[in-house]
C-alpha cells in the first residue's frame, strides 16, 4: 500500500503538522465523492417510476435525501472551520464516520443498482476504504 507520501509500506497518516492537513484533505475528497453519489442517486431515482410517479416524489425518499443533504452541508461547514489539535482530530474522525453513514444511506436508496459492478457502490466502498486505510492513530 502506498503511503500518502508515495513510499511503500504500511499505510498510515503522516505525523506532525501535516497530519491535520492530510486528514482534512481526505475528508474534503470523501465529501466530494459523497456529494457526487448523492447527485447520481437523485438522477437515478428521478428516472425510476412507481405507479406513474417519480421515486423522488415519494415522501420517505425525499426525507432521506434531505437528511443526507443536511449531513453534507454540516460536514462542509465543520470542515471550513476545523482547527488543528486533538479536538480537531476527534472532529475529523466523526466527520469520516458521518460521510460513511451518508454514503451507505444513499446506496440503500439505490437498491440493487447501488451494488452492481457498474453502479456507484464500488466508488462509495473505495471512499470508505480510504478513510479506513489512512486513518491516524486514535487519541
Amino acid at each position: 500500500v502506498l503511503r500518502p507520501g508515495g513510499e511503500q509500506g504500511a499505510a498510515e497518516a503522516p505525523d506532525g503538522p501535516d497530519a491535520h492537513t492530510w486528514g482534512t484533505g481526505l475528508a474534503w475528497l470523501r465529501l466530494g465523492m459523497s456529494e457526487r453519489l448523492r447527485e447520481a442517486c437523485i438522477a437515478y431515482l428521478a428516472a425510476r417510476q412507481v405507479e406513474g410517479t417519480s421515486l423522488l416524489m415519494q415522501q420517505m425518499v425525499k426525507g432521506t435525501l434531505a437528511d443526507v443533504l443536511i449531513d453534507h452541508l454540516e460536514i462542509e461547514g465543520v470542515l471550513e472551520e476545523l482547527t488543528e489539535g486533538p479536538d480537531g482530530d476527534r472532529v475529523l474522525e466523526r466527520l469520516q464516520q458521518q460521510i460513511t453513514r451518508a454514503d451507505r444511506t444513499l446506496l440503500r436508496l439505490l437498491g440493487a443498482h447501488g451494488f452492481t459492478a457498474d453502479g456507484p457502490g464500488p466508488t462509495a466502498h473505495a471512499s470508505e476504504l480510504l478513510a479506513d486505510v489512512y486513518r491516524g492513530e486514535a487519541t
